[in-house]
Parts: C-alpha cells; sequence; structure tokens
C-alpha cells in the first residue's frame, strides 16, 4: 500500500512539473515576443537574440514535456500493476481464510 501512495504522489509531482513547464514557457514566450514587438529596427541584435530565446525555449519545453509525459506514463503502468498485485494478494488471503 505504502508503494502505491509513493507513486501517486510521484505522479502527482510530475502533473505539477509539467503545469510549471506551461507556465513559464508562457511567461518566456510572452517577454520574447513583446520584447520583439516593441522593440525599434535598429535593435536588430536584441530582437535576434529574443528570437533565439524564444526557439531555445520553445524546444527546451518540448523536450522536458515529452520527458514528464513518459514519466508519467511509466508511473501509471506501475501503479497498475501495484493495484492488480495488491487486489491478488487480497483474493488469495481471502481464500487462504476460507
Amino acid at each position: 500500500m505504502n508503494d502505491l501512495r509513493q507513486i501517486t504522489w510521484m505522479s502527482s509531482q510530475w502533473k505539477r512539473f509539467r503545469r510549471l513547464i506551461w507556465g513559464a514557457t508562457s511567461a518566456v514566450w510572452l517577454l520574447c515576443s513583446s520584447g520583439i514587438l516593441l522593440l525599434g529596427e535598429e535593435d536588430f541584435l536584441v530582437r535576434m537574440a529574443l528570437l533565439a530565446m524564444f526557439a531555445l525555449s520553445t524546444f527546451a519545453a518540448i523536450y522536458l514535456l515529452l520527458v514528464a509525459r513518459r514519466e508519467s506514463k511509466k508511473l501509471e503502468r506501475l501503479a497498475i500493476e501495484t493495484r492488480a498485485r495488491l487486489q491478488e494478494e487480497k483474493a488469495q488471503k481471502a481464500q487462504a481464510g476460507k
């Protein structure tokens, strides 16, 4: 039962991490986009730096979201296996008690 609680807790942490990634990425996108739009023509290098940061943050967010999704799926499968094992043990105990 303790294993199942730990798996559930870890799964919720990965879900929080995914929300955190979305929030941070959205903030970076907003800052980069507004900086690109509000800067004048004379600030070409700054615009390119903001564009590069926009692209890099997008790729980093995609990678982190894929990793978080993979780990969440792995934990879901582990939770299903643990629940099945616990039900099987419970059934065996019930048969042994008869």
